[in-house]
């Protein structure tokens, strides 16, 4: 089967084209693997508009389009579902990613255009789906645009009784829309590496830019899937399961030597969910990049990590290996609210942890915190804003609170009726999507915006910020100046 993985156009995040999409090139490592014939097309990286999209799908058909779908992007996918209808109506479209994983049984109301949906991971069960497929129906080719009357291949030959089998699929059936339970395979190093041919790095490393002012060839590695926390704000469990599933520490030296030799990456990003939450396996890994003098520099600053386990050994141990910049969530400085969020966060112990970090190493900390929870008062933002301040945090994120579609809180929000009409488009950490009962959306909006000011306006920031955790870093100070003013011009005309 001819198969296109696409991550959609979108102009929310500008960095957005210079990340590369792992879970993308894993699953057509998979696709590959099952004989399939697959191409990964990054709009945001080729920087395609709509116009040369809609060329493209038209000179280029499928048999197969696997669209990834983020909430804050839902009418991208609708957009680019229509433009595949109207020059290949035959063609068999599906969703996976984090929505319809969080959103499995309201995704076809959301986007009602495609054939089916996925939860969870895919490498497994969905090359068996698509093989199955292609074997039952004769039919399945790929139509042309003139042939408009082409039923859906996917209403051949398969029943809902055989796709009841099909784990992670979620599908129409006469009785409504069914969801499969996820699966989640257990030794996650039979998955292979994501396939980088396919996903072009040569092109990224071409256009790739100073990701967080850090420098080029800037690339994600994953120790881990899975989380077991049951933070109330939080869906990724929804994506990888709650059990932690490892790679083995052999795979995780593979993949950063590979890049390494290929072609010339040595900054890394470690970005799973759970990095530190065992420590004698990451002591381990730690160990064996310094035995082998792998000479890189990396951050866990994507994801944050487990503070709570973190001490001087293992501190010094990631600095000797390359760390440079890590982040701690602590989420929010309000005892109420961190309660509220099933976050068990003792705030005494991250001010002792970040002066850990600070005593005993160079390396930057960053610090995430949450603005705007529904059970957030006024009280409460001061309180958290307050709290990062007090911390000696190189930088700090402010995320705006986003109900993501599988987690409680948004399910406590609908059952609640707060949620009837959602707009997709503010469904980002940048735009308020549930105002406060005592704080109105402009409000909580300028005051996102003012605690960045505050923050940044310390004595420590305008006097002189450390730079020995940037030395392995060429800066280029012109062009992140001119980026961090793009960025603060759209959220003032925002």
């Amino acid at each position: 089967m001819k198969i296109l993985l696409i991550k959609p156009i979108g102009k929310r995040f500008e960095d957005e084209q210079y990340y590369i999409d792992i879970g993308q090139g894993f699953l057509g490592t998979a696709l590959k693997k099952a004989g399939h014939d697959v191409r990964i097309l990054d709009c945001m990286r080729e920087k395609l508009s709509w116009k040369k999209f809609e060329r493209f799908v038209r000179e280029n058909p499928y048999d197969f389009y696997a669209i990834k779908a983020y909430s804050w992007a839902v009418q991208n996918a609708n957009r680019t579902i229509e433009i595949i209808r109207k020059h290949n109506p035959g063609a068999l479209i599906g969703v996976g990613g984090p929505h319809p994983s969080g959103a499995a049984e309201e995704v076809f109301e959301h986007i009602p255009g495609m054939d089916f949906a996925w939860q969870g991971e895919a490498e497994i069960h969905l090359p068996q789906f698509l093989g199955k497929m292609e074997v039952q129906s004769s039919k399945f080719k790929v139509q042309s645009a003139e042939n408009k009357n082409q039923i859906s291949p996917f209403t051949i030959d398969l029943s809902p009784s055989t796709l009841a089998g099909i784990p992670g699929l979620i599908y129409r059936a006469p009785e409504g829309v069914k969801a499969n339970p996820p699966y989640f395979h257990e030794n996650i190093d039979d998955l292979g590496y994501p396939d980088w041919e396919l996903l072009g790095m040569e092109k990224y490393i071409r256009t790739s830019r100073k990701i967080r002012f850090l420098g080029n060839y800037y690339i994600p590695v994953v120790t881990s899937r899975g989380c077991p926390n049951a933070c109330t704000y939080c869906a990724a469990w929804r994506l990888s399961g709650k059990k932690i599933r490892r790679h083995s520490i052999e795979y995780v030296i593979g993949w950063i030597t590979e890049l390494k030799k290929r072609y010339g990456i040595d900054f890394f990003a470690f970005v799973d969910d759970a990095l530190t939450a065992d420590r004698e396996y990451f002591v381990k890994l730690l160990e064996e990049i310094i035995r082998r003098d792998l000479k890189i520099h990396w951050d866990c600053a994507q994801n944050a990590v487990r503070f709570d386990n973190l001490d001087e050994e293992m501190l010094q141990l990631m600095e000797r290996s390359g760390c440079f910049y890590m982040t701690i969530a602590a989420e929010s400085g309000s005892p109420s609210t961190l309660k509220a969020m099933n976050r068990k966060v003792d705030l005494d112990l991250v001010r002792e942890k970040v002066d850990l970090i600070k005593r005993t190493t160079h390396i930057l900390v960053q610090g995430y915190f949450i603005l705007g929870y529904p059970t957030d008062t006024w009280e409460d933002l001061k309180t958290t804003t307050r709290f990062s301040r007090e911390l000696s945090l190189d930088a700090v994120q402010y995320f705006l609170f986003t109900p993501h579609p599988g987690s409680e809180i948004y399910r406590r929000l609908r059952a609640e009726g707060k949620l009837p009409k959602i707009n997709w488009k503010r469904w980002h950490y940048g735009d308020v999507s549930v105002p406060l009962k005592d704080v109105s959306r402009e409000t909580l909006n300028f005051y996102h915006r003012w605690a960045y000011f505050r923050f940044y306006n310390q004595r420590r920031f305008i006097v002189g910020h450390p730079q020995q955790a940037f030395a392995p870093v060429e800066l280029d100070w012109i062009r992140d100046a001119r980026s961090l003013i793009r960025a603060f011009l759209r959220e003032l005309a925002s």
